[in-house]
């Protein structure tokens, strides 16, 4: 393998001594203000919007630790109706009422102590000590009321079954009873036998108890029955009973439960005796049902199930749901099942001012508790506070709420509008006003509400809604969409808007009221407006500048495109989520709109101001400054128009904004005619201070290629984020890119090639040198020239292709491709010319001394080996080419390897052709030599291809050498092979056909040939017929010495000859499979007076003959086939140049080339095929002799 194949690094031994030291920062800053940082202003822009998207991204991450903003200064206070000094102590008087007549035990949560209670109400009515005491005593003189049980018989499961079927009829009789109705439990703590309703009455009617007086007063109010449930162990009743309690701490509930067996219907008997006035006691009560019942029948017929005895002092204040186990009636007794009861206390006949204002009455407590609970915690953050009253606070209010027995919706009205009101001067959690609208919806009964009430219940409503609209007016500011909590706040704010909205109390109070989402919608669109008129005031630019109005412009959308992405990001799920509304779509439209009208306004003046200026100057800073305030507009606008992608697809059409890209048309196509001249500008710096700089072994161009790419990639950056969204418009703004880095290219190009010469490279003056400003010319022009091949990639070309095309079809698509695509082969040709400027020159200064190398290669001594004579010549190669190979990029280093290829072979063909003749020796050296130069080139695959190899001089040289240094008898073989493919090869029958059959018999080693027929021959005389006969000759003669050349007989006029004429030939076998072995029919036209002319040959291969592979052919002739072939002219052997010949032969030979007919069937060169090397073979009598011959056949062609 060549040496100068092996890798290498870059050399850079002479380049200290050739380059000024200059630091590399200082490098690019010079290079960089020969055009003022031009590029580098627009390409910083996409940083800068980026900065600005970190700063506001840190911005949000600061508020996240801030506190929230106070609502209560964007809130509306309506005015709140104040209590007087007699409604207060009225009020007050009615609290001491409630305190005092307590009911039910304490629950969880409640105090259990009056006097917490009275210095609770104290503290919130501000009442000194005397003036309580006073109230106190009134409240006292004041009736106490009467209290009620309220019981809920809601259903028993898993009873007895006592009937056949597996099943019970069971049913419930329950009433008021004192505390001898069960007796108490035995010493031992079992129970005594309880007796029931119906064992009193039995044991009565027996005689078998005496009842005292107590007993005959056993139930203090009426027995009342449920209703039978059928066939069940499992009943549901949910029936409600109302009692009244005389005797609340020591009186009883007791429950019986029966199975139904009778047809008599005791429940009716029992309600009926119910009604009767005067009877005393369950004795008679039970008397009377089972007489009215069961007249006449067994008394055992409904069978016990259990009972149930509960204390009345033990029923909480808070009332009780539970499953009681029932109970036998004697320890006997077997019971099974439960029941399930709902107990609540309560009072009527109350003797106070406000005992027909219940309501009234418990929401002025609760709006002064919530209102007192609000105060005391002020010195707290209010959203802290989960809105739980104290304990004292909870007890009064529950008191009061089950004393005038208020309904839970009537609680959860009271409790909405206390702490709504409240609200709007302490803002409390939204979550916790979300749950109070929950309990207001769960518990909500229609028609329960006066007209006075439905009326309060709907100025809350819209108290609250019209709060909650102010501060969604002003959402942008009190709540910041990366503070979680203030985020959270916004959410319930949504969830209570859109929970009332659904509300069924919200339609029936509000009939008429407007829907919440349009509401919404409103809302934030004027919001939108009123934050979009504060930016632009904020932005407002100071001058009527060009520059000034076009920074405030971009300042106000960066801020709009600020918000847009919080829309989309924070705002728009929480609003889709919680009330359904599209808040990115309603902002971003009304932002959109807003924008449009003073951009549009101010783009008018300004391109107004661009087409009355001249055109751009490079010293026109102001206009550099103006360009890149436009483009930094134009990108903020770009970013703002791509948020429509997020819009629905409904809304998308029709904006305002989906033609922004039209104002800045102007200044886009100003930018691209100043980009040019700038760029010529730095390029022209950048080569004038060419630095080569040692950065990677592999890198082996220079800093102005490098500056060179940076400038055509900052216009393709520019390009690419102007990401212009018309196809059009893209295509002409894409040719401008087009123009203006082709032309650079092919300037940085020119200002290499002119720097080079400078130095003296393009002088015909001194020997070749491989130098370093050859090698960085070179290198530099390819690094710029590859850039240009990615343009395709990045620019689109296939995209705007695509886009033409839906514009112009299928043709105007691929015109547009064509024309950008030869705008870069363009410039790259003209790269490449350059490029191949410098390599011819590194061919011609290298020629001398290659041609003084081939020289001494061919006139070296006989006895010298190859290798020997050719050394000189690759040693200087080889150091070349490894120089080369270390300086150069790969592809300029396969041009000037491929360059000198054609120079070395340019001088060996110049020295064949200048040789011809010579003997054998000569050429094999020369083919020798060309060998070890094509492995030198070629190098093991690392230096030229096989096609930069195979050049038409190679081939030239390889196939005149080969037959040039071929003996003769291999020439003559040759040819005769060439003679056999052009007669496979003939077609068309110009000079008539020959029909004959060949065959070979091994049983007598001959070769047999008949000679059949001729059609269509040649008219070789003046009568319009020939005289044809056939030479049959076996060829090439040196492998046939024995054989004779054979004829067939003269046949007269005529044109198609029967000749039927047979010829044996002996031949061994082994003859036939020879190099190029033949049977040659030359068929001739007899001429008296004259010599015989030629009317055509015929060339069949003996290796094809049939009868080789068989012992005999006893049937001769008749076993072949007919064989028909063409006949073919013999041609003017080449000869050489006339120049080289004198006399009557060179005259003879202008006369045949004149006369080309004779030449138009094969075309030789004078320097290829077999017979022009046999033609210069002057010391070889066989070749001479062959050559006449076949010369002096094609002269006898008739």
């Amino acid at each position: 393998m060549a040496t100068w194949a092996r890798k290498a690094g870059w050399r850079n031994s002479d380049s200290e001594h050739n380059v000024k030291h200059i630091p590399m920062r200082q490098y690019y800053d010079m290079v960089q203000e020969a055009d003022g940082n031009f590029f580098e202003s627009f390409t910083a822009l996409s940083w800068r919007q980026e900065n600005r998207r970190l700063r506001a991204s840190s911005e949000e991450d600061l508020v996240e630790d801030k506190p929230l903003p106070v609502e209560s200064q964007a809130a509306v206070k309506p005015d709140s109706r104040k209590l007087s000094k007699d409604e207060l102590d009225t009020l007050y008087k009615e609290l001491m009422y409630t305190i005092r007549h307590r009911i039910g035990t304490t629950s969880d949560g409640h105090s259990p102590f009056d006097e917490d209670l009275y210095n609770y109400a104290q503290e919130v009515f501000h009442i000194t000590e005397d003036r309580h005491r006073t109230l106190l005593d009134r409240a006292k003189e004041l009736k106490a009321p009467k209290c009620v049980l309220s019981v809920t018989v809601a259903e028993a499961k898993d009873l007895e079954a006592k009937d056949a079927n597996g099943y019970s009829d069971p049913y419930c009789m329950l009433g008021i009873v004192p505390p001898s109705f069960s007796p108490p439990s035995t010493p031992g703590g079992k129970p005594k036998n309880r007796l029931s309703f119906k064992d009193r009455q039995r044991r009565k009617s027996r005689g078998k108890d005496k009842v005292t007086q107590t007993e005959d007063l056993i139930a203090k109010s009426p027995i009342l029955v449920s209703e039978v449930r059928r066939k069940t162990l499992n009943p549901q009743w949910n029936e409600k009973f109302r009692f009244e309690v005389e005797d609340l701490k020591n009186d009883r509930l007791h429950i019986d439960i029966w199975d139904h067996d009778d047809e008599a219907s005791i429940i009716e008997a029992a309600r009926k005796l119910n009604e009767v006035s005067g009877i005393k006691g369950v004795g008679r009560y039970f008397k009377q049902i089972v007489q009215s019942a069961r007249a006449g029948q067994d008394d055992d017929v409904d069978d016990f199930l259990g009972c149930i005895d509960i204390n009345l002092a033990r029923i909480p204040s808070t009332g009780c749901d539970q499953w009681f186990d029932l109970e036998a009636r004697s320890i006997r007794s077997k019971v099974q099942g439960k029941l399930r009861l709902q107990l609540q206390l309560g009072t009527q006949e109350r003797d106070t001012p406000y005992k027909d204002e219940a309501i009234r009455v418990h929401q002025d407590l609760y709006d002064l508790f919530v209102e007192h609970e609000a105060r005391t915690h002020s010195d707290q953050v209010f959203d802290k506070w989960d809105g739980n009253l104290s304990q004292p606070a909870q007890t009064i209010l529950h008191q009061h709420f089950i004393q005038q027995e208020l309904t839970m919706v009537d609680e959860a009205i009271v409790r909405w509008r206390a702490y709504s009101k409240q609200h709007l001067q302490y803002a409390f959690d939204y979550e916790f006003l979300y749950k109070l609208l929950h309990e207001l919806h769960n518990s909500w009964q229609p028609d329960k509400l006066t007209r006075e009430e439905e009326q309060d219940l709907a100025e809350s409503f819209a108290d609250f809604i019209e709060l909650c609209m102010s501060l969604l007016d002003q959402h942008r500011g009190l709540f910041p969409p990366n503070n979680k909590q203030a985020i959270c706040k916004l959410e319930y704010i949504l969830r209570c808007l859109q929970l009332i909205d659904d509300m069924p109390a919200y339609s029936k109070v509000c009939p008429f009221h407007a829907p919440m989402r349009r509401e919404i919608i409103k809302v934030i669109k004027q919001g939108t407006k009123d934050w979009y008129l504060k930016v632009r005031a904020i932005t407002k630019p100071m001058t009527h500048s060009d520059e000034e109005v076009l920074q405030s412009m971009v300042k106000l959308t960066y801020e709009i495109n600020t918000d847009v992405q919080k829309a989309l990001k924070y705002y728009n799920k929480l609003f889709l989520s919680v009330v359904k509304v599209d808040y990115f779509t309603v902002a971003y439209k009304q932002l959109e709109s807003l924008l449009h009208k003073d951009i549009n306004a101010g783009m008018e003046d300004i391109n107004v101001t661009l087409q009355t200026e001249p055109s751009p100057s490079a010293s026109d800073e102001e206009d550099v400054t103006i360009s890149t305030s436009l483009f930094e507009l134009y990108l903020a606008l770009k970013e703002f128009h791509a948020f429509k992608e997020s819009l629905p697809a409904s809304e998308k059409s029709e904006l305002h904004m989906d033609s922004f890209y039209v104002w800045f048309e102007p200044a886009i196509k100003r930018w691209f005619s100043l980009a040019r001249h700038k760029a010529f500008r730095r390029l022209e710096k950048a080569v004038e201070l060419d630095k080569v700089e040692l950065v990677h072994s592999m890198v082996k161009h220079s800093t102005s290629a490098v500056d060179a790419t940076c400038c055509f990639g900052q216009i393709r950056e520019f390009y690419r984020q102007l990401d212009w969204p018309d196809p059009v418009g893209a295509y002409t703004f894409v040719t401008l890119v087009m123009e203006d880095i082709c032309s650079g290219a092919r300037y940085y190009a020119e200002l290499m090639h002119k720097k080079l010469k400078a130095a003296g490279y393009f002088d015909d003056e001194g020997q070749f040198d491989v130098t370093d400003q050859l090698c960085i010319t070179l290198n530099n022009i390819e690094h710029v020239k590859r850039s240009l091949g990615s343009l395709p990639e990045s620019l689109g070309f296939a995209d705007i292709e695509r886009s033409m095309q839906k514009v112009y079809g299928e043709v105007g698509g691929q015109q547009s491709h064509r024309t950008l695509i030869n705008m870069m082969d363009s410039a790259d040709d003209d790269m490449s010319n350059k490029t191949s400027d410098v390599v011819i020159v590194v061919g011609k200064k290298m020629q001398p001394d290659i041609k003084k190398f081939v020289f001494h290669l061919a006139w070296a001594p006989d006895s010298a080996r190859t290798d020997d004579a050719i050394c000189p010549l690759m040693e200087y190669l080889d150091n070349n080419l490894k120089t080369l190979n270390m300086s150069l990029l790969r592809a300029n280093f396969d041009k000037i390897l491929d360059e000198i290829w054609n120079v070395v072979l340019k001088e060996l063909r110049e020295t064949l052709d200048g040789n011809l003749g010579k003997e054998s020796p000569f050429y094999c050296r020369l083919h020798e030599a060309l060998d070890i130069l094509l492995d030198l080139f070629h190098a093991d695959g690392e230096g030229l291809d096989e096609e930069a190899i195979q050049t038409e001089d190679y081939k030239y040289l390889r196939e005149t050498l080969t037959l040039q240094k071929a003996t003769t008898d291999e020439l003559i073989e040759q040819f005769f092979l060439e003679k056999l493919q052009e007669q496979r090869v003939e077609t068309v029958a110009n000079y008539g056909t020959l029909s004959v059959k060949v065959y070979y018999d091994n049983s007598d080693s001959s070769l047999h040939v008949e000679v059949m027929s001729g059609k269509d021959l040649p008219a070789l005389d003046t009568n319009g017929y020939s005289d044809p006969f056939v030479l049959i000759e076996l060829c090439p003669s040196h492998h046939f010495p024995s054989s004779a050349i054979e004829k067939t007989s003269i046949k007269k006029k005529t044109l198609n000859p029967l000749f039927d004429e047979t010829f044996k030939f002996p031949v061994a076998v082994s003859q036939l499979k020879q190099t190029g072995a033949c049977v040659l029919f030359t068929v001739m036209d007899h001429d008296v007076l004259a010599r015989d002319d030629v009317a055509g040959e015929v060339f069949l291969p003996l290796a094809e003959v049939y009868g080789q592979d068989r012992p005999s052919i006893p049937e001769g002739f008749r076993a072949v086939k007919q064989n028909t072939v063409i006949l073919i002219r013999p041609e003017l052997p080449k000869c050489r140049r006339p120049d080289k010949h004198n006399g009557t032969e060179g005259a003879l030979i202008k006369f045949l080339l004149l006369n080309f007919r004779f030449l138009w069937r094969r075309k030789y060169t004078p320097e290829t095929g077999p017979m022009g090397v046999l033609e210069t073979r002057t010391w070889d009598k066989t070749a001479q002799d062959f050559y006449k011959k076949r010369r002096a056949l094609a002269l006898q062609c008739g």
